[in-house]
């Protein structure tokens, strides 16, 4: 074999090993994009006119409050979208991360599409806004020594799509607790970590 040769053998044998490497190496997939709320509250049942936008911000409650005879809680968030406008858009999820809850066993929380929520309009159990659409429904615990959780919500591409169709700027959800006649399923959230992970095409 001449000189000329071995060296043509060589480059070829290199690329033969390269080429393998860079033609099956996978796609990676985008990583989610976190859009968060902006605005988020909560009702109660046996204060059925009070507004909580600007006090008791401690936490996102839901649910039957564990040890009461009947106070049930439920939060809204609200979460802008109008950035999301000629995206192509491959999932959604709803995040929310849990803090507490009155037992270790996990137990259900539903999340639903509402009418829109504005934190410069009182919202009250009284003046809830509308619940659209059932969207899923999470299960977890947060008790004791056990680590807070982020429950997720999947599936809400063709939501999102419907509002940017009609040129919404937000997207607002309801809390509510599987049965609100279960003090075991109550549950309180960090109600600024809330928020739509969105993967992009």
């Amino acid at each position: 074999m001449t000189t000329l040769t071995r060296r043509s053998a060589l480059a070829l044998g290199a690329a033969a090993v390269a080429a393998p490497f860079v033609a099956t190496l996978p796609a990676r997939a985008a990583d989610p994009d976190w859009f968060p709320v902006d605005a988020w509250t909560q009702v109660l049942s046996t204060q059925p006119i009070a507004s909580y936008w600007k006090h008791l911000r401690d936490a996102a409650r839901v649910g039957k409050e564990f040890g009461s005879t009947d106070a049930v809680w439920r939060s809204f968030f609200r979460v802008p979208v109008a950035s999301l406008a000629g995206t192509t858009i491959r999932s959604v999820a709803f995040e929310i991360l849990l803090t507490h809850s009155p037992t270790p066993n996990p137990t259900p929380v539903q999340l639903f599409h509402v009418q829109d929520i504005d934190p410069e309009v009182p919202l009250a159990w009284n003046t809830q806004p509308g619940w659209i659409a059932y969207l899923g429904t999470a299960s977890g615990a947060s008790y004791g020594s056990q680590l807070d959780q982020v429950l997720t919500f999947g599936g809400l591409q063709p939501l999102v799509e419907e509002a940017l169709a009609r040129e919404a700027t937000h997207l607002s959800f309801g809390l509510r607790a599987g049965n609100e006649r279960d003090q075991y399923q109550w549950k309180k959230f960090t109600g600024d970590r809330a928020g739509l992970t969105v993967t992009r095409v």
